[in-house]
């Protein structure tokens, strides 16, 4: 039987497109929140932080030798 319906099981995520500093658009995922209105405001922040911010924080040690 689902669980959806419990207050407070599972999490929000949200989902959204930015530049990132080569000027390419990136998807960025972001979850465990524990409300919409909290998965809403983490990505107006995540958007309001520049290009070079959002892209630093998508980056991993072996994307970066890579790259």
């Amino acid at each position: 039987m689902p669980r959806l319906v419990e207050r407070g099981h599972g999490s929000w995520y949200f989902q959204c497109s930015a530049p990132n500093l080569f000027g390419r658009s990136e998807r960025i995922r972001r979850g465990g929140f524990t409300s919409q209105a909290a998965a809403r405001a983490a990505r107006e922040d995540c958007l309001a932080d520049s290009a070079a911010r959002r892209s630093g924080d998508g980056w991993t040690v072996e994307r970066w030798l890579h790259h």
